[in-house]
């Protein structure tokens, strides 16, 4: 009882504690082999403990009658025989060993009684516990009472003594054997102890070292050579390999193949095959290389019989990852997919939900109740097989003449995946009809519109006629692109046909933007350049209208360029230079055509009424544009000087005529408007006047209207003044006029009467002492 619960203690305690808990000390150099040493130390003695505590309770003793006489020598054996009653005691004393002693040798030599997951451990423990069990046999027939009673025997002459010799031949001969299946077997311990303590992949490198030692036994072996006994090994390495492999998925017990992540399994599984095959493997490699040594016996086991479970057990692991792979394929498929298919949808989930809800064990190989659960479950998947596909055929029926096809065809074909069922090929044989279509009627489209394609939004005619047959192609290229990158579409003879058509077209409409691209480069520049050449701006004869000197053909040839490069085409030299002068150019146009309006709409400012005073000015204006028409052209360089100092003069003569307006419309035409309301008599009211009192009244009236007229005179005769000095002050600064090199009349030239005669403005000049009555005469 100490024995099994120090063995316990040692099993089912120590071990798995120095095996789940790492300690601070396994970072150090050397601890996890000291750590592996320990947990195998543990295990043995532990095996030793069970080994001992089984031998306790199954050894045999050989148990002589209490009137059996004590013979210790020859004397007390002479004096035996002249007992016949304890001569015959001692036959029967005798007799009854060799009824002990070949019940044990029986036991021995039968068939033995194991279970079928034993493992190596138990092979070990099997020989430790006969040699012991034959060694204290032997020992007791060794012993100085057993030799005593086997000496009366032999001095009667007992006819058992020879079954005696026999017994004694044979214990002697299984108690040999013992001894050396044990120091033999013992040498497999050491590789055995990975089989118990590591996971699968830490098996992995003790497994052509344990075949090492199998063909050392096979080659050296008195008693352990034999096949069956080989093979009785190797079936129980076997059988730890898989017990390791189910704790392993497990997790020691504590999952199930549904509650780990899939995942995870999925890893713990492939490593459980990597093992069956690196296992394989180290068995091939000493079975050839036994048979490459001249004169060693090789390998005569059945491989059926070895592996045969590991074979089963990775046929189970093979299977639940097909199982794995259809639900994960299935639930793939049924992602976004849920509206339409609910009922669907609703049996997958209950056929899941059986299958992984069974009691028995998964990784039983040998429990067929998976077997038969699993050919259910693959019944009922062909049946949702069969409805998915007239689902799908349904859904997707008129799709295939459409467009949409081919981005389609993806979707599709993962959904073949899942239903092999559906005809992919046909749907495939619909979409290069589809593509024929297109191609036919691009090539219509182009031979009918080649001569004058449709003017494009936003392009100019070459680039245009460019952009139109990339247009067609493009409509071609982007389902060529795709049937490329596809591993069957092109590969059928209709694909072939269709490249061929391709190929035919593109090159038709390659020659064809190639052909206006070559065309439009080796165009003659020379009306642009003399364009450029020429003054910004020029004036309509019949109009004496002035408009910017812009030749359209510039704007062409740039828009053209423009485009061409964002067609990904070069540009020839000469208006690759043009397009870096294109910003430059734009905007001195621009500033012409500013230049032009802000003239117009300051000239506009000038009332007809004042046009003849004004215009020593307005003429001086007019002529500060002169150099647009007679120097300046596109190239000039330095004409942005000129256009600032030329807004300054316009800038200036609005500002003078602002001030001169305001002065006329407020100060003398408003003022000449209200004199005109001026009363020069009054009527009576109701009762009549004499003549006397009406001219006495129209006399006081006429008074108080000349002091009123006199005083508005005044204000007029002020504001006329004030308007002459303004203008006249305008004339003689001429700052602006200076800055830009052009000339305005001095005062005295403008006083000069052949400048203002009648002829010329139609207006006499005044002098300062005019009258009022003149003044508002004049305006």
């Amino acid at each position: 009882m100490v024995l099994r619960s120090v063995e316990r203690l040692l099993s089912c305690v120590y071990v798995p504690a120095v095996r789940a808990n790492p300690s601070a000390m396994d970072s150090a150099p050397g601890t996890l082999t000291a750590r592996d040493n320990l947990m195998a130390g543990l295990r043995s003695f532990a095996s030793c403990l069970h080994v001992a505590e089984c031998i306790l309770e199954d050894r045999v003793v050989l148990e002589a009658p209490v009137n059996m006489p004590v013979v210790k020598g020859l004397t007390e054996a002479q004096a035996v025989l002249t007992h016949s009653d304890q001569v015959s005691v001692t036959e029967a004393c005798v007799a009854s060993w060799i009824k002990q002693i070949e019940s044990v040798l029986i036991e021995m030599e039968q068939l033995r009684q194991e279970r079928d997951d034993a493992g190596p451990q138990d092979e070990l423990e099997y020989w430790k516990r006969r040699m012991a069990k034959l060694k204290f046999l032997a020992e007791q027939m060794e012993s100085q009472e057993v030799r005593g009673v086997i000496l009366v025997l032999q001095l009667t002459r007992s006819k058992i003594l020879k079954t005696w010799k026999e017994m004694d031949a044979r214990v002697t001969q299984h108690l040999a054997e013992a001894k050396d299946n044990v120091r033999f077997v013992y040498t497999i311990e050491e590789y055995c102890h990975p089989l118990y303590l590591n996971d699968p992949p830490g098996m992995m490198p003790y497994i052509m070292m344990l075949f090492n030692t199998v063909r050392m036994i096979h080659s050296i072996s008195k008693y352990y050579n034999t096949s069956d006994k080989l093979s009785a090994l190797l079936i129980k390495i076997t059988n730890q390999m898989i017990r390791a492999c189910r704790v392993y998925i497990s997790c020691q017990g504590t999952a199930t193949i549904w509650s780990l992540p899939r995942k995870e399994v999925r890893t713990r599984i492939e490593h459980c095959l990597n093992l069956n095959a690196t296992y394989r493997s180290a068995y091939q490699k000493t079975k050839e290389k036994l048979e490459a040594m001249p004169g060693e016996r090789p390998f005569s086991f059945s491989e059926q019989y070895v592996f045969g479970k590991f074979d089963a057990f990775c046929s189970r692991l093979n299977r639940i990852t097909q199982l794995f792979d259809d639900i994960d394929k299935f639930t793939g498929f049924f992602e976004g997919r849920v509206e339409c298919l609910l009922d669907i949808l609703k049996t997958w989930q209950e056929m899941c939900n059986e299958i992984s809800e069974k009691s028995y064990d998964y990784l039983d190989f040998r429990d067929h109740h998976f077997e038969e659960d699993l050919d259910v479950f693959a019944a009922r998947v062909k049946e949702l097989l069969r409805r998915i596909h007239t689902m799908v055929e349904k859904e997707h029926e008129e799709i295939w003449e459409t467009p949409m096809a081919l981005k389609m065809l993806s979707k599709f074909e993962k959904i073949a995946e899942v239903v092999p069922q559906l005809d992919v090929e046909g749907k495939y044989r619909r979409i290069l009809a589809r593509f024929h279509q297109e191609l036919e009627k691009v090539s219509r489209i182009y031979f009918r519109q080649c001569e004058n394609p449709p003017q494009l939004r936003g392009f100019p005619p070459v680039a245009g006629k460019i952009q139109w047959a990339r247009c067609l192609f493009l409509h071609l290229e982007e389902p060529m692109m795709l049937f490329k990158d596809h591993p069957v579409l092109l590969k059928m003879p209709e694909g072939k046909e269709a490249v061929k058509k391709y190929n035919r077209i593109g090159k038709m409409l390659v020659q064809y933007e190639l052909a206006f691209y070559d065309a439009w480069r080796r165009q003659s520049l020379d009306d642009i350049q003399k364009s450029l050449r020429c003054t910004l701006v020029v004036r309509r004869p019949e109009t004496e209208e002035l408009y910017v000197n812009w030749d359209v053909r510039i704007s062409t040839l740039l828009y053209e360029a423009t485009k061409i490069q964002q067609l990904n085409l070069d540009v020839p030299y000469m208006v690759q230079m043009l397009l870096n002068r294109a910003p430059f150019l734009l905007k001195r146009r621009d500033i012409v055509k500013h230049l032009l309006n802000e003239h117009e709409r300051v000239l506009g400012k000038v009332v007809k009424t004042l046009a003849p005073l004004m215009e020593p000015h307005t003429t001086r204006l007019k002529e500060a544009l002169d150099p647009l028409l007679t120097s300046l052209t596109w190239s000039s360089i330095q004409a942005h000087t000129y256009f600032d100092q030329a807004f300054q003069v316009i800038n200036s003569f609005e500002v003078l005529i602002d001030r001169v307006n305001d002065i006329f419309h407020h100060r003398m035409e408003g003022v000449l408007a209200s004199m005109t309301g001026v009363r020069l008599y009054v009527l009576p009211d109701a009762t009549p006047w004499t003549l006397d009192l009406l001219v006495h009244n129209t006399w006081l009236t006429c008074c108080q209207a000349a002091q009123e007229l006199n005083c508005r005179s005044g204000v007029v005769e002020d504001a006329v003044l004030e308007l002459l000095e303004l203008v006249l002050a305008g004339v003689e600064g001429g700052v602006e006029g200076e800055q830009v090199g052009l000339e305005f009349l001095t005062l005295e030239e403008l006083d000069d009467p052949n400048d203002f005669d009648e002829s010329r403005s139609g207006i006499n000049v005044l002098s300062r002492g005019t009258d009022v009555q003149e003044l508002c005469a004049f305006f």
